[in-house]
């Protein structure tokens, strides 16, 4: 009897386990993990990385890409710091859900981030839209996108921040990576 409890308790601890293991994990807030050779961050507004094997969109913060992504490798930039000014709660749909129609929403405008980018010329603005698109950033919620500027480094930061928290209430200090992900 005792060893019939054991394999019950055993089975049911290796079905959780199997659950728990192959759910989605969109959900997380990515790691910082090891960057790409020569993925450097083009943070000057005006002057993105031209890039042959993926096109950045104007609300993405562009790096330096390999002349062809590698099939379903998710490719980090370099570790930068940035200022996060503002998110809102991602809505987008649930990738365990393939009957999920759910429209990619609540990101901010390019409108909006336009007026944001005014306030910093010398440093990208750049815009999440977790899980509507194959750029996402690592080290932040990925249950909420942001619109955040582009610092480098922590001094920079640091600097930038002080006029940033004027207008904008909880921004804060972020070390992060934009990643290219073509797994999904």
């Amino acid at each position: 009897m005792m060893q019939n409890h054991s394999t019950i308790s055993l089975y049911f601890w290796f079905v959780i386990t199997s659950l728990c293991l192959t759910l989605p994990t969109a959900h997380a807030a990515a790691p910082l993990v090891e960057p790409l050779p020569n993925a450097f961050v083009c943070g000057i507004p005006d002057q993105p990385c031209a890039t042959t094997s993926y096109e950045f969109a104007a609300y993405d913060l562009s790096f330096n890409l390999p002349a062809e992504l590698e099939w379903q490798t998710a490719h980090p930039s370099e570790y930068f710091y940035a200022i996060i000014l503002k998110s809102s709660k991602a809505i987008y749909p649930d990738p365990s859900d393939l009957m999920d129609e759910t429209e990619c929403g609540d990101y901010f405008s390019e409108q909006e981030r336009l007026s944001v980018q005014a306030l910093f010329p010398q440093h990208k603005v750049f815009a999440a839209r977790h899980g509507c698109s194959m750029v996402w950033y690592n080290n932040v919620n990925q249950k909420y996108n942001f619109l955040a500027v582009y610092t480098g480094t922590l001094a920079e930061a640091k600097k930038l921040l002080k006029a940033a928290s004027k207008q904008f209430k909880g921004a804060n200090i972020r070390k992060m990576q934009v990643v290219v992900d073509n797994i999904h």
